[in-house]
Order: structure tokens, then sequence, then C-alpha cells
């Protein structure tokens, strides 16, 4: 028996042989690697592919998460030397976990563009690292490494470390991370008031902004912060945002005759109010919805595994995930609307020179 076919024993004996999969690399038949700078792979290379049907990762503070038909890629040479880390794919998701960009943890995103390509994944200071590094010397051919390996490549996809820096949080699984998720956990400086153009009634939108910063000074819904001279908000940024929002929601819909001249068709078609992700006190404003819907690339063909073809599919489990989905003002007009107040009271009541302006008030 050869080297790599008694590697390829200790996956059998390790995960099964219904998990397992050998293939050479060839023109024909290729497994495709993530990118020149890891595929260190070669025509005549053996890639033994292990296949884990549900995989339940876990952090460090209980925080978990089921994903579906992971695969993985160990690559060795002809004569039995691991060639580079594990490589990774999956052909199953749900549509948050889609839309999240969400392979693993380990994995930096999904190669929705060419969903064949199996993906570099972080090794962090793991203890399979230094396995690896065996592998690739001149310890390939010592089995009890090969099985310290198949035990520690079972052990890494079960996990999450936060404290390592994964590529992808479990807490962020349902935020949309294709790119135009745009992040927002602080006010902006000098700020102007949007300019809606395509809007057709903006004399009453003006007219509604005025009323609404009526309300907000009349109920108080503001909490100012007073310190060395100087006022400014006593509310985290997340709390004013959903604060402001909700009083603006309010007054919109207790008015008969707002609704009226300002239909809500019109706030969300002018992006008065948006829809939101709010996760750890940061605000993902969504710019748009162009990321591969995972309907559109159904049934699409990845790769073979045991003599089958493997086809993406979409998972119906519905899990639980802590992501909070909002609608709230805009944050444009937010901004402004601090910034001008903030301008307008420190302008004539943060001036005062008495001993009070060492203390901190919150009004």
């Amino acid at each position: 028996m050869s080297v790599v076919d008694e590697i390829y024993q200790i996956f059998v004996e390790y995960y099964g042989e219904d998990n397992v999969d050998k293939q050479i690399n060839s023109i024909d038949n290729p497994i495709k690697l993530d990118g020149d700078r890891y595929n260190n792979c070669s025509i005549g290379d053996t890639i033994i592919l292990v296949h884990w049907p549900t995989v339940t990762v876990t952090n460090e503070y209980g925080g978990h998460v089921d994903i579906w038909d992971l695969y993985s890629a160990t690559v060795l040479s002809p004569e039995g030397k691991l060639r580079s880390s594990p490589f990774f794919n999956r052909s199953t998701y749900d549509s948050k976990q889609w839309l999240s960009d969400y392979l693993h943890s380990h994995v930096a995103s999904i190669h929705k563009t060419d969903l064949s390509l199996f993906a570099h994944s972080c090794l962090g200071s793991g203890p399979i690292r230094a396995t690896i590094e065996k592998l690739t010397e001149y310890l390939y051919t010592d089995m009890d490494i090969w099985r310290l390996y198949c035990w520690e490549l079972d052990k890494y996809v079960r996990v999450e470390s936060l404290i390592g820096g994964p590529y992808r949080k479990l807490q962020n699984i349902g935020i949309n991370n294709s790119g135009r998720d745009v992040i927002m956990n602080e006010f902006l400086i000098n700020p102007t008031f949007p300019d809606f153009d395509d809007s057709q009634n903006k004399e009453l939108i003006i007219s509604m902004f005025k009323q609404f910063i009526t309300k907000v000074l009349k109920d108080n819904i503001l909490r100012f912060a007073y310190f060395e001279g100087t006022y400014s908000i006593a509310s985290t940024y997340k709390d004013t945002v959903l604060a402001l929002s909700n009083a603006f929601i309010d007054m919109y819909n207790s008015s008969p005759a707002l609704r009226k001249s300002v239909p809500k068709t019109d706030l969300f078609g002018y992006t008065y109010i948006v829809e939101t992700n709010i996760v750890d006190g940061n605000i993902y404003i969504k710019q748009g919805n162009n990321d591969v819907p995972i309907e559109g690339v159904l049934n699409t063909f990845m790769f073979r595994f045991k003599d089958k073809d493997v086809t993406l599919q979409i998972k119906g489990v519905t899990q639980k995930y802590d992501v909070s989905k909002v609608f709230i003002l805009n944050t444009y007009i937010i901004d402004f609307i601090i910034f001008t107040l903030l301008k307008y009271v420190n302008l004539f009541y943060g001036k005062s020179s008495d001993t009070i302006n060492k203390k901190v008030r919150v009004i």
C-alpha cells in the first residue's frame, strides 16, 4: 500500500467511508482551489475530500450555529506530503447565511461567482497549524500525525474563536456582508441636509421635518450632557437614532393630514425611512440589493464527490439569529438635526463661565 493510500485509510477510519473521497487532480477533473497564493496543487496530486452533513460551530461565549454540507479538501503530493493547509466549500446554505457571506467563521467569503472554488481558511494560532507544518515536511509518513490531523481538522471546523479574530462572526449572520452595507456608529461632523432631488414635495418635506424638530424639543426626546461649557448628546448613537426614529414614526402615524400629504410610499421611496440591521450598537444601512440571490444559482454544479454531482442547495430550516432588523429615519437627516440643535444650544447656552462648567450635567 502506498503512503497516499495509507493516509486515505486514516481519513476513512476517522470520518467513515461515506464521508471521504479520494480524487486525482487532472486536467479533466480539477478540484479548484482558492487562488495562486494558496494553490500548491499540481496535476497528479491527490485530493482527499471530507464531507460533514451538519456542523455546529460554537464560540467561547456559547454562541452557536448549524451549517450544512461542509467539505474540506486536503492536497497530497504523489509521495504523500501535505501540500498546504485545507480548503473549504459548502453546497447548502439558508438565505441568511448566504446573504451574510457566511461559509464558515474561518473563511473570508463565499465565492459566489465561482461556486466550485474551494476557499482558503485562516488557521489562527490553533494546534492544527503545527501539525500541518509537520506534515508538509519530514513527518508525512507518520500515520499517527495524520490521525492527529484528522482529529484536529474535525475540531477546527466546529469552533469559532472570537479571541483569534474570525473572518466572519456568528453574531453577524443576518447582516448583508456583500460590501454594500454602511456601518454607522457616530454622528457626522458638519453634515448637510440630504438633497432628495427626486422629491416632488420638497416644501412639504421641509415643513414636515420642521414640525418634527418642534416635537423633539417639546417632548424632550433628546438628552443633553453639559461638560466644560459644551453641550453634547447624552445617549449613544444607536439609542439616539432609535429615539428620534420612533418619535418621527409616532408623529407620522398619529397625523392623518401628514399621512395624506406625504404618502408612506414617499417615505420609503425617497429613503426618508430606511431598513437597517443593528448589531453590537452598530447600525448597518442597506445600500442596495445587488448581491447574487441564492435562488438564482440553485442547483449549480460545484464538483463531484463519490462519483456524484454536488450542486448548490437552499436549506429551509429557520434558525434564531440575534440580529435586529428595524426601520429608522435616514441617518443623514438625524445627523443634520443633531448638528443643528447642538450648534444652536452651544451658541446660546454653552458659553457660561461660572464654576458649573467644570462639572457634568445631563439634561
